[in-house]
């Protein structure tokens, strides 16, 4: 340690010796006192230089630490449990969980991402902006459908405006979980292809966008 600090004030005098001038009193001393203080307080160490990873708090590099990272700052989370229903393809499955992460290419998402359209507006009302929370719940034609499978089941209808409405109305029914599950096959089908007809926009649409995006 006494090593270390003598090496630091040599260090100090041989860049005040450097100088083309000595240091002034007043506020140039001040200055260069500071400085050399926080010189003396700097330790420095006798090992090697080397990378260290301190996400784990040990020090080591783990890609299991590197990944959880990576996905914990981009991969999209949500509070509510993935729902998947056995009764119905896994590709309903699935387009129910992009669905809920508003990961459909609905008008809104589109122009979010740059693509040129000719309108947001929803193509089956053109009343309001195409997005994932209308499409499916919010639309004219979804409402229908939704009233006609409450009167096929004999359910009390109720207004359903999110995806937090719809797990609260499902399970505000006194029913088996079997029956629930199939239930919301016979509910969310329909509004699946309902989503389909709508979320997908035409194909001269994005043929227009690349060739603008590319010239």
């Amino acid at each position: 340690m006494q090593k270390i600090t003598r090496l630091l004030l040599t260090r100090a005098s041989s860049v005040s010796a450097s100088f083309r001038r000595d240091v002034r009193d007043g506020a140039e001393r001040q200055q260069w006192d500071d400085l050399s203080s926080i010189m003396n307080s700097v330790v420095l160490s006798s090992s090697k230089d080397r990378w260290t990873c301190d996400l784990s708090g040990d020090g080591e590099f783990k890609v299991k630490v590197i990944r959880n990272f990576i996905d914990d700052l981009f991969l999209p989370s949500s509070d509510v449990a993935t729902r998947w229903v056995k009764f119905i393809p896994i590709k309903v499955n699935v387009f129910s969980w992009r669905a809920r992460r508003d990961r459909l290419p609905t008008r809104v998402n589109l122009s979010r991402r740059g693509v040129l359209l000719d309108s947001h507006l929803c193509p089956l009302c053109n009343a309001a902006m195409e997005d994932v929370q209308h499409v499916f719940f919010r639309c004219d034609v979804a409402r229908v459908v939704l009233r006609k499978i409450c009167r096929w089941w004999d359910l009390d209808w109720q207004e359903i405006c999110s995806f937090s409405d719809w797990d609260a109305w499902f399970l505000s029914f006194r029913l088996s979980s079997r029956l629930k599950s199939i239930l919301e096959e016979a509910a969310f089908l329909p509004l699946v292809g309902e989503g389909l007809s709508t979320s997908q926009p035409p194909p001269h649409i994005i043929e227009d966008d690349i060739e603008t995006h590319n010239s």
